[in-house]
């Protein structure tokens, strides 16, 4: 993927938020529902939550 800048991306596998997914440029949750992914958060001078592009991303086979 080409961007125009360094972007921050964050997948953790803790369920509790230990990672900053919410914070970062593109962020991915997994839930039993399936992915949610954000872009937009921001964890500088500025702190901001990112915006839900997607929900409830699953695999189909």
């Amino acid at each position: 993927m080409n961007l125009p800048a360094e972007a921050k991306m964050e997948i953790p596998g803790c369920s509790r938020c230990c990672g900053e997914r919410y914070l970062r440029d593109i962020g991915v949750v997994g839930s039993a529902k399936g992915w949610t992914v954000l872009f937009g958060g921001d964890s500088g001078g500025c702190p901001r939550i990112g915006d839900t592009a997607a929900r409830d991303i699953i695999k189909r086979p």
